[in-house]
């Protein structure tokens, strides 16, 4: 018997409401007596006839299931007749918090089962859409948007989109909330549009501007920032809104310096995709889109001139911090970044403190087998050139089972001529045992 596909209701309001999305205490059974996976014998076969034929009857223009945790799998049952086993690969209780939603807009429940949280605060698991012919539920490659895992993702059913919500750090005064829009074209998931909101402050309680930029995409993989709104009061003000501004985005292939759809400058970086895998400690063979490279750059004001720099983070090669980075400085007058010698030339990365005398510090440490020598050292600008003003040694020495046995710290100030003189030294007692 042959289902019938029942069309979708649209449902009213803004674009995060409505959304076709059940945690797991509203779907998930109490663990019962392990069953049988089912098998593709005949009576499973009949089984999934008559639960077709419950479909069809129903009338329901929205087909929902409920998923059972067992064992390492969960099983799906409509309306109390159980008929397909879906294999999580793991042990699963009512703990896990899988989500249930029509993931392709097709009128039938879909699951997405998690199994870890990265440091990025992206939810990884796997997604098992129903087919409505059979109602067998099969792993969705396609929905394998974050380095080929899935991560969880809203159904917003009014305008048939799902949206991937996380955080970008751009800098170290900017999280963007960001919202990342897909959309379903002849089978594919394609990206429909991004928006990312952020503060542009020192800090949250310093803010007196939000922003909120609007993306598009071209050729179904870069973004193209269409326009920027900046508010006051939060998002209550409408304070201009901006377009043909400039942004830094990161393809297959390169940093790019943009201004609406035009490339004003690359900066050419070799297995972007490879390099962004291993920042985010995810599998390099696995898809994702360009947007999601943003790891390899970081936009900090490193001359505190009120434009915002670059570093790029390009593996082995590279001009700063050990090989790893390479530096740009932002040049108002030619509207480009230019290679930066002072910041390359350093041994660390550089951390802005915009409220400290505009410093910028490095961190650095060595070890031994049993002594550990951390350096604190502090820049400020003079003059367009990066000079010495602060370094703090910090010397921790550990005894044979490594329980602490004494440190000292060193304080060193640096006159006109750029030498060095010590100011304070704190030894703590000894501690022996």
């Amino acid at each position: 018997m042959k289902a019938r596909k029942l069309p979708l209701i649209l449902l009213c309001g803004a674009v995060l409401t409505g959304c076709a999305e059940k945690s797991s205490e509203s779907i998930v059974k109490p663990d019962e007596p392990q069953l049988a996976a089912v098998q593709p014998t005949t009576e499973a076969t009949s089984i999934k006839d008559d639960v077709l034929a419950m479909i069809a009857d129903s009338g329901e223009d929205f087909i929902h299931f409920d998923f059972t945790p067992k064992g390492s799998s969960f099983t799906v049952s409509y309306k109390g007749t159980e008929f397909f086993t879906i294999d999580a690969g793991r042990p699963v209780d009512e703990s896990d918090k899988i989500k249930v939603a029509d993931y392709n807009f097709d009128g039938y429940d879909d699951i997405f089962i998690p199994d870890e949280e990265t440091s990025f605060g992206h939810v990884l698991g796997d997604y098992y859409l129903c087919d409505p012919q059979t109602l067998d539920f099969g792993k969705s490659e396609e929905l394998g948007v974050f380095f080929g895992r899935g991560t969880e993702m809203k159904a917003d059913l009014t305008y048939k989109r799902l949206i991937m919500e996380y955080t970008e750090r751009a800098s170290e005064f900017i999280v963007k909330d960001c919202a990342l829009n897909y959309v379903w074209e002849g089978g594919r998931l394609v990206p429909h549009s991004l928006t990312k909101k952020y503060e542009n402050a020192d800090s949250i309680a310093t803010a007196e501007e939000m922003f909120t930029d609007t993306y598009e995409f071209e050729d179904g993989r870069y973004e193209v920032l269409k326009e920027r709104r900046v508010y006051k009061n939060g998002l209550n003000d409408l304070l201009r809104t901006e377009e043909n501004v400039g942004y830094v985005r990161v393809t297959d292939s390169a940093v790019q310096y943009m201004k609406g759809g035009e490339v004003v400058q690359e900066i050419p970086v070799s297995d972007i995709h490879k390099k962004s895998a291993f920042l985010r400690c995810m599998d390099e063979t696995g898809q994702a889109l360009p947007v999601l490279y943003s790891c390899i750059i970081k936009e900090e004001d490193y001359d505190f001139d009120g434009h915002s720099d670059l570093r790029v983070y390009v593996g082995e090669g590279g001009k700063g911090v050990e090989g790893k980075a390479d530096f740009y400085r932002y040049d108002a007058e030619s509207d480009s970044y230019k290679p930066w010698d002072e910041l390359n030339a350093l041994n660390a990365d550089p951390e802005v403190d915009r409220k400290q005398d505009k410093t910028l510090t490095c961190v650095t440490s060595s070890s031994d087998e049993n002594t550990i020598c951390t350096q604190t050292l502090s820049y400020q600008w003079e003059n367009g050139s990066l000079k010495p003003v602060q370094r703090v040694q910090k010397i921790t020495i550990y005894d044979e089972n490594g329980d602490f046995f004494h440190s000292q710290e060193d304080t060193f100030m640096y006159d006109e001529n750029g030498e060095e003189y010590k100011i304070k030294a704190y030894i703590p007692p000894t501690v022996s045992g």
